[in-house]
């Protein structure tokens, strides 16, 4: 594929049989199931190729949607208002999961949480005479 002898290799992608992609020069070059070659400038590709990568998570944003509500309910629900999810009816649905579920809390988890090593209080200070210097009766040095 490509006259300067560059042999793109295949790539498999479900529900598509095949697709090659190559270059030619300052092009980029592909082609689906067999079909007519298609060719772009790089500048273009890199261009398109950012529009289908961000409409393709759009999509998988949808088809996960279940449990990325689950994921974003567990976040909120223990005080992590991190969003996950970029929807704001399923942040929405989250939130309301998080204050409802019983099971997404930590004891419906499993979770213990993370013990506490604080310590109450002020420290000691305890001085010491500063090393190799003798200390007189007097106080005085």
């Amino acid at each position: 594929m490509g006259d300067n002898g560059n042999k793109a290799p295949d790539i498999h992608i479900p529900r598509i049989k095949s697709v090659r992609i190559g270059h030619d020069k300052a092009d980029v070059i592909w082609q689906i199931e067999g079909e007519k070659t298609q060719r772009m400038p790089w500048e273009a590709a890199i261009y398109f190729a950012k529009g289908v990568i961000a409409q393709a998570r759009k999509i998988e944003e949808q088809v996960k949607a279940g449990q990325i509500i689950v994921d974003q309910a567990i976040l909120f629900g223990h005080g992590f208002p991190i969003g996950i999810a970029t929807d704001p009816r399923m942040r929405d649905e989250a939130r309301k999961q998080a204050a409802n579920d019983p099971k997404l809390r930590k004891e419906g988890l499993g979770m213990k949480g993370i013990e506490s090593t604080e310590h109450v209080g002020s420290p000691r200070l305890i001085q010491h005479p500063p090393p190799n210097k003798e200390v007189k009766e007097d106080g005085k040095d």
